[in-house]
This record gives structure tokens, sequence and C-alpha cells, in this order.
């Protein structure tokens, strides 16, 4: 299963994959192997990592463990890009070719993950500005047009592509992410309003692209 990021550059494509790999009670990650990027770098800092430069790709086994108390192995092909390439006009007009590379693999992929930076929101702006980061952080405007560049990517390219995940990196810089995880923590023995929390992702999560 191919499963391929993409974002802008320094989004945080690669130190997320090597925060997830740690894995949870129940999904464990296993690399490839000594060598891998993964078992490389997940003992380094995550300031430490350096950007992608080029599509990077490394085979991954999740071992999960389903509600019904049984195991199952899922093989990954973890595909990492550069962040100028889905950016940067000008990345895409000098490398003709790799960009042309990265999207037939992104719509030959059997998923999609895309990695949007935080925006400044409207409630917790004072403490977004007391951030370092504050003049990196998009305002929602800007944030939204660049939304819907990527919508517009994956409507022509990925028609086929079974799942697209679309996630918000660093969102604690502007969400209370303790009392989502309080509130709509998914328990695998209940049912779980799935409508509902995608109501709620839409209006307060992804409100600029309304």
């Amino acid at each position: 299963m191919n499963v391929i990021i993409i974002g802008n550059k320094s989004v945080g494509k690669t130190s997320m994959v090597i925060t997830l790999s740690k894995g949870t009670e129940n999904v464990k990650v296993i690399p490839s192997g000594p060598g891998g990027k993964i078992a490389t770098l997940s003992n380094d800092s995550i300031e430490k990592l350096a950007g992608t430069s080029q599509k990077e790709e490394e085979p991954l086994l999740l071992r999960i463990n389903l509600p019904s108390g049984s195991e199952r192995d899922v093989r990954v092909q973890w595909i990492d890009t550069p962040g100028e390439a889905w950016s940067k006009p000008a990345w895409q007009e000098s490398n003709p070719e790799k960009y042309q590379d990265l999207v037939h693999t992104l719509g030959q992929s059997q998923a999609v993950l895309l990695l949007l930076p935080p925006y400044r929101y409207r409630s917790r702006t004072q403490e977004i500005e007391d951030t370092p980061e504050f003049e990196k952080i998009l305002d929602p405007e800007t944030w939204k047009k660049q939304l819907k560049e990527r919508l517009t990517l994956l409507r022509s390219h990925c028609p086929s592509v079974q799942h697209i995940l679309i996630s918000i990196h660093k969102a604690d810089l502007f969400h209370n992410l303790e009392e989502e995880k309080n509130h709509w923590q998914y328990d695998t023995k209940t049912s779980f309003l799935w409508g509902k929390l995608a109501d709620h992702i839409r209006e307060y999560l992804f409100f600029p692209s309304r």
C-alpha cells in the first residue's frame, strides 16, 4: 500500500512520520531495517531533521490491534516528498521530470496525506503572537488560498485514490488539543459519532475554508 505525504516546505512532513513511528497502544510501526530513514532519524531531535530534497521511499510494517482482539499486519510504502514540489512553481518549471514523476506517484498511490500548516486563529491570536514562529504562520486568507490550490491538485491527479487525509500540523498553536482529546477520544469498545466529529472539524478547525 503506497502512502504519499505532500505539503509545503518545512511544514513537518518528515518529522510527523518520525513522531508517529513511535507507535501507540494499538499500533506498532516496524521500520524496514537499521539503515532505513525512520530507524536512522528516530533517535535524533526533531529540530535537527533536514528538509527532504527529493522523493524518498521506505517500506514499513504496521501491526494493528483490532477491536475484535486480533492483530493485523499492514505493509506500507511510505513516500516522502520535497515541499518545494508542491508550493513553488519555479521548482516545478526547473525540475519538470521530477515533478511529473511525483505527480504520477501521487495519482498511483492508495493513500495521500496532505499536511497543512497552521494559521492565525481568531480566538488565540495573543498566544500565537507570543511564539517565535508567529511571523511564519499564515493568515486565514493565505491559508485558504493554499488549501484551494492543494485541493485542485488532488482533484486533477487523484481521481482513483482510495484514501485522502487532510491534516493541520501544529494545530496546538491555535486550538486546545487536550480539550479536543478529552471530548472526542475514540473508544474501540463503544459506538462513535463519526458524523458529528466530521462536522466539528469542518466548523472549528477548517473554518477559513468556508
